[in-house]
């Protein structure tokens, strides 16, 4: 009878923490970006760092929005939700457009310092404390939207952010016979969640009836 007890209490224990963790609620941040020709900068906006601020990375070419997360964390892990659209300009009348877009996930590593909500991320001389994962790749003359998740394992990193190049974007003028600047918008969500690794839900519930069974021994 009691070690039915001390099941369910584990179970319910595992559960209880599991619930907690899955109320916590993402941070969503939103942002946009128009650019043209090679890789030239527009305008822009977002919710990020230093109000929406996009940031030349001139070493890898990428502009980059940094959203602040939670301090770094080896106990925990990262998942990301990202719903972004591709917005091409309209070409001129009887021109052909070509290009293409590139999008990436981008995330500090646990060496990279900390800095808190008020510091800064890392910055393009920084880039041994930067990861980056390309999550779309195409044409910059075609709509097109980018929905998905990206998780990140092993830890949680306390930067994460978007990273947006426009390659080559030029329209060939047919009746002029010449180039002209052409350009796009790339905007959408980054939902990006800091969740503590199953095996430490499990400790953690263990833990909590581990305190139980010791104040019965105590009476």
């Amino acid at each position: 009878m009691r070690r039915r007890m001390v099941q369910a209490l584990v179970v319910a224990a595992v559960v209880a923490a599991a619930g907690a963790a899955a109320q916590a609620a993402p941070i969503v941040d939103t942002f946009s970006i128009k650019g043209q020709t090679e890789n030239v900068f527009i305008e822009g906006s977002g919710s990020g760092w230093d109000g929406g601020l996009w940031i030349k990375y001139g070493v890898t070419n990428w502009w980059n929005q940094w959203f602040y997360d939670h301090p770094p964390d080896p106990m925990r892990w990262k998942e990301i939700a990202y719903d972004i659209l591709v917005v091409p300009d309209a070409p001129v009348p009887g021109a052909q457009p070509y290009g293409e877009v590139v999008i990436a996930l981008n995330w500090s590593t646990l060496a990279f310092p900390e800095t808190g909500p008020g510091g800064a991320p890392p910055m393009s001389d920084q880039e041994p404390f930067i990861m980056r994962e390309i999550i779309y790749r195409g044409p910059a003359y075609t709509a097109a939207e980018v929905v998905g998740t990206f998780s990140i394992p092993d830890y949680n990193p306390e930067w994460v952010s978007i990273d947006v190049r426009f390659d080559h974007l030029w329209q060939w003028n047919v009746p002029l016979q010449r180039w002209q600047p052409y350009a796009a918008t790339v905007s959408g969500t980054i939902a990006h969640e800091c969740l503590p690794e199953p095996a430490t839900l499990t400790l953690l519930a263990l833990g909590g009836l581990g305190a139980v069974a010791a104040r019965r021994r105590t009476r």
